[in-house]
């Protein structure tokens, strides 16, 4: 409808010059200027056009006048010089606006030393807005892009308190601007400012918080991997397992979490080791014995447990697993799933009760469970990460399997999880530092501060102590071993900011 209006004027204006000019001799022509459209608008920015119809000398200047004033008080003036050919139209543009302002325009030009107005039009700025920004998470440093729409040249960011740098814009619909360092919360809201209009993002940026500490380097020099591993009081158990070469381990270590000491637990099994075996709450069980040139692998029987300074041997087991998965539920040892060399995976669930210390079987899980991948204990209730990212819940007292979550990322072999008052650290798969919080409560997912060390090492023990999570890491670089390396004890504080 307006669009035919314009169309209508326009021709009703063109039909009175043609008129006009048609009545008139060559001396009497009027010099006509036309004020015509707007081609661009934004909230600063504005492109228009007008048009010399007729003239009667030379163009000496042309151009525009803008005002938000009707009478054209102090206007901005747009002088595009004088015009070589005359006749025609002409654009001029001004990038200085008020945003959501309403201004007036009109054409001009002088033609000697008098001056022609066009007809006077009108049109409001547009208002700015703020859409989104990504990432969402991240530490400090980090490139976070803002979109929206009319950000004007003088636009301000403000993250938290702090102003920040606009590192660079892109047609008036995209901001980056660099994170700056945690202060003393974890999440700040950011905010746009556009002259007189201050915009807040509802969501806060969420910052990746946490403390790593190197807590001790393991005093010999050895690698091990496919370790047992536990707490005992203020003891970290490990144990077992091979070593670079693949030769199994037959030694047993305590770290005293208070004293910081480790010590060799003169463990008296000299044919009990194991790669691989399932362990829980000082008992461990299972796993290969050794590879043979042939390629068999032997599954050993041995079952023991270890509490307070005290090894004892249990009877054999009559199942023969690795990388089966030991879970305490409500006081008895549960072992789920695993590998069988020449049968392939298990889905088979065993049960020992301490209090009788006898073995059964309960009906089978719905899928192949590995101790390659994160498992925990919850409210007496087991949790597994799946290679498909699911997360599954065993519930021992009606023996359900339901699904309770799913991890953010990929999920790879070698991943941990540690569970500190209902949350969940969850991470640190082969080739990735990642650490992930679930809170199991509001089932919100939150990226901590990335581990410091090697990606390539591996993971050969976790727990959780005094609310910190603990990772006891083989060092591993690229394929090759590192030479003399030592394993490193590693804590995260995951409630502390920086």
């Amino acid at each position: 409808m307006r669009y035919r209006l314009r169309k209508a004027i326009l021709i009703m204006s063109l039909t009175w010059i043609i008129g006009l000019i048609g009545c008139t001799t060559e001396s009497e022509i009027q010099n006509i200027v036309l004020t015509e459209d707007v081609l661009y608008l934004s909230g600063e920015r504005v492109r228009i056009t007008g048009r010399v119809f007729e003239i009667n000398g030379t163009v000496d200047d042309h151009g525009f006048y803008i005002s938000k004033d009707p009478d054209f008080s102090s206007p901005i003036v747009i002088s595009l010089g004088a015009k070589e050919n005359g006749l025609g139209r002409f654009i001029g543009e001004y990038e200085l606006l008020e945003i959501n302002t309403v201004y007036h325009f009109r054409s001009y030009a002088n033609v000697g030393g008098i001056e022609i107005t066009g007809q006077s039009k009108e049109f409001t700025t547009l208002k700015s807005r703020i859409d989104s920004f990504s990432p969402e998470t991240g530490v400090h440093g980090t490139i976070v892009t803002i979109k929206g729409t009319n950000f004007t040249q003088d636009t301000r960011v403000f993250v938290g308190v702090t102003e920040v740098d606009v590192t660079s814009t892109s047609d008036e619909t995209t901001i980056q601007i660099q994170i700056p360092s945690i202060g003393d919360v974890s999440s700040v809201a950011i905010s746009v400012n556009v002259q007189d209009t201050t915009m807040v993002f509802a969501d806060n940026f969420q910052y990746h918080f946490g403390h790593w500490e190197m807590e001790s380097i393991f005093p010999d020099n050895l690698q091990l991997y496919e370790c047992m591993f536990f707490i005992d009081g203020d003891q970290f158990i490990f144990g077992m397992g091979a070593d670079e070469r693949v030769q199994l381990n037959l030694n047993v270590w305590s770290y005293d979490l208070i004293s910081q000491t480790w010590s060799d637990l003169n463990f008296p099994g000299s044919e009990g080791g194991s790669r691989f075996p399932f362990t829980s709450n000082g008992y461990w069980g299972a796993g290969a014995e050794i590879v043979r040139p042939a390629g068999l692998n032997i599954h050993t029987p041995y079952f023991w447990h270890y509490s307070l300074g005290t090894f004892q041997l249990k009877p054999f087991l009559t199942f023969r697993f690795y990388k089966s998965i030991g879970l305490h539920l409500n006081g008895d040892l549960f072992v789920f799933g695993g590998e069988f060399f020449d049968h392939g995976p298990s889905r088979g669930v065993h049960l020992f009760t301490t209090g009788t210390d006898s073995w059964s079987t309960i009906a089978d899980a719905p899928f192949d469970l590995s101790s390659d991948y994160p498992y925990f204990v919850h409210n007496n209730e087991a949790y597994f990460v799946l290679p498909d990212n699911s997360i599954w819940k065993f519930s021992p007292l009606t023996e359900d399997w339901s699904q309770s979550g799913t991890y953010p990322e990929i999920v790879k072999a070698g991943g941990v999880a540690v569970n500190i008052n209902g949350k969940i650290y969850i991470g640190m798969f082969t080739d990735n530092l990642k650490m992930f919080e679930w809170d199991l409560a509001s089932n919100i997912w939150t990226e901590k501060i990335t581990l410091p060390g090697n990606v390539r090492d591996s993971n050969t023990g976790f727990f959780a102590y005094n609310n910190k999570a603990y990772f006891f890491r083989s060092k591993y670089n690229g394929g090759q071993f590192e030479v003399n390396p030592h394993m490193e004890l590693w804590s995260l504080n995951p409630t502390q900011l920086k």
